[in-house]
């Protein structure tokens, strides 16, 4: 078992101090919005092997047998089947969903939906969007 080093994203709507604190370092001065914990190509976690250190999808790949055990391997194949995000809002967010592409697929069809009461925005609704930069 290897000790990982996590990776965080910074995004305008983070925090300035909640991962820092978690993690028992001092912030960085910025907005820190997310500590990814997987093997995401983009930002893997680092694992501390004794020949140094390793990104986690690089050491999936060497050795998945070993990484991810026989189950997760024969399912998934050389890749972790998840990705784990800590957030740190600072800000309103809204929700995310990232289904399968089949699901996105069957989600995205037309249909006729019900209206209830209190359902359709009104002169006194006000909507707030955020950009993701």
């Amino acid at each position: 078992m290897f000790a990982l080093t996590n990776i965080t994203r910074n995004y305008a709507w983070g925090s300035a101090t909640a991962i820092a604190q978690l993690l028992g370092t001092e912030p960085s001065g910025g907005p820190e919005a997310e500590l990814w914990m997987g093997a995401h190509p983009d930002s893997p976690s680092v694992a501390a092997t004794p020949e140094g250190p390793v990104p986690l999808d690089q050491l999936i790949t060497e050795y998945p047998l070993e990484t991810l055990g026989a189950d997760v391997h024969a399912a998934f194949g050389a890749k972790l089947p998840f990705l784990t995000k800590l957030l740190a809002a600072d800000q309103a967010l809204s929700l995310q969903v990232h289904p399968t592409l089949e699901r996105a697929r069957n989600v995205s069809r037309p249909r006729k939906l019900p209206v209830f009461p209190g359902m359709l925005p009104t002169a006194t609704t006000k909507t707030r969007t955020t950009s993701r930069k």
